[in-house]
């Protein structure tokens, strides 16, 4: 009885710690993502501000 209590403990709890660390990766990796992305928005906004390119923004967004 306790080698199966234990067995479930040491399931749950590596469980837990994979679950939390999977959790806080894809936080980091989303924070990396969206950080990309506005700046290519914000490199865009430039580059058609100063005549560089033309960026038909009804296109984008819609």
């Amino acid at each position: 009885m306790t080698s199966l209590l234990l067995g479930l403990g040491v399931q749950l709890g590596a469980g837990g710690i994979l679950g939390f660390l999977a959790g806080y990766a894809l936080k980091k990796v989303a924070k990396i993502v969206a950080a990309v992305l506005g700046l290519f928005i914000l490199a865009l906004m430039y580059l058609n501000y100063i005549g560089v390119i033309i960026v038909r923004w009804e296109g984008l967004l819609g």
